[in-house]
């Protein structure tokens, strides 16, 4: 609910924009969901996390068609395992070695940082992205290409 219950109020606020354009470099009309990793994959996480997953998504498909007339576009980041799991991680009692496995089973080579996922929003706002609108950026290093996953994950 924290998602619908955010975007609501949000897009009030963009509405109210979009009909008193304000002049300069302000929040230029786009709008970003954060779904909890991508929609065609859920990495085990079992079947209550792909419903809540498929709702955003979904969501965020019918926003980018409602609001597109408003010249508002809407998109959704789809993350994939990234360091700030390392915290869940340190509960597992083998969660160095999972941690290998998940890092070798990218074909980066390395978990997402903060920084990778500010870039995505960053260039979701700017200009270059002024036609991506209803879509979900999967933002995974390459993971999802490697589909089956490995036993372990």
């Amino acid at each position: 609910m924290g998602v619908l219950a955010g975007s609501e109020s949000e897009q009030r606020v963009l509405l109210f924009q979009a009909s008193y354009p304000v002049h300069g470099p302000v929040w230029r009309r786009k709008y970003c969901e954060h779904a909890v990793c991508s929609g065609a994959c859920h990495y085990g996480a079992g079947f209550f996390h792909a419903a809540a997953e498929g709702g955003i998504l979904s969501l965020t498909h019918a926003m980018a068609r409602e609001f597109g007339k408003h010249k508002i576009r809407v998109n959704a980041i789809s993350p994939g395992v990234f360091t700030m799991m390392d915290r869940t991680l340190a509960t597992m009692p083998d969660a160095e070695t999972v941690v290998k496995r998940m890092t070798q089973a990218i074909p980066l080579q390395r978990l997402g940082t903060a920084e990778d996922i500010a870039k995505v929003v960053l260039f979701l706002a700017s200009p270059y992205a002024d036609y991506i609108s209803g879509t979900s950026l999967v933002v995974d290093g390459g993971l999802l290409s490697k589909l089956p996953l490995p036993e372990y994950w």
